[in-house]
């Protein structure tokens, strides 16, 4: 008869070995960059798929076909990035859609080591390079859409001189629905069904 502890027992076994065929989770920034440099990663078309800039702290998930497809069916990209599901030791993941038929299509991930202006000018400026390398055509985006961050602004101004920027509207509602929950007499006009001034702010939504 197996017990519950022989379950817990054969549990942690196996655990403890499959864990012997992964590679160890990195201690840092420093130790994940150097994890992936020395890794092989590609796509199934045998195309390198994630590019490490070292001296940046930055790498740069993406492949020619990717490059190719921003460049060739896209002047307008739709930049973003989220805190929440970046990798371990890295501060955030940026997102970079390529807007083609009505769609935004994913087609460049960059974990970066902070938020800085200096760190946004130094991916826009890898991945400016990288694409020149890959595609050996140049990433000339005409329209950036981005959030209300300054930093993200001024980066993307610096790296293409002559690019058109307009802020997302979705981050503008959610600029003015933070704004809404902060203000407390707003807030109760919000949530006030027969409020006409409530029917009036919904409308921005």
């Amino acid at each position: 008869q197996v017990c519950s502890s022989n379950i817990n027992a054969l549990r942690k076994s196996m655990y403890r070995e499959r864990r012997k065929t992964l590679p160890t989770v990195p201690s840092s920034i420093t130790d994940a960059i150097q994890k992936v440099k020395t890794a092989c990663i590609e796509n199934k078309s045998k195309e390198n798929f994630v590019h490490v800039f070292e001296e940046d702290e930055i790498i740069i998930v993406t492949c020619k076909t990717n490059l190719l497809f921003l460049n060739d069916n896209t002047e307008t990209l739709l930049a973003d990035g989220t805190f929440t599901y970046c990798p371990k030791h890295f501060f955030q993941q940026y997102t970079i859609h390529g807007l083609t038929r009505g769609h935004y299509v994913p087609l460049v991930f960059c974990f970066l080591p902070s938020k800085t202006l200096k760190c946004y000018i130094r991916m826009w400026t890898n991945l400016k390079n990288l694409c020149l390398q890959l595609t050996k055509t140049n990433l000339n985006p005409q329209l950036l859409l981005l959030d209300f961050e300054v930093g993200a602004h001024t980066a993307a101004s610096n790296v293409f001189k002559n690019i058109k920027i307009k802020a997302c509207r979705f981050h503008l509602c959610q600029a003015w629905y933070r704004k809404i929950n902060s203000i407390p007499i707003l807030h109760k006009e919000h949530n006030d069904k027969n409020s006409e001034i409530g029917k009036w702010l919904k409308m921005f939504f």
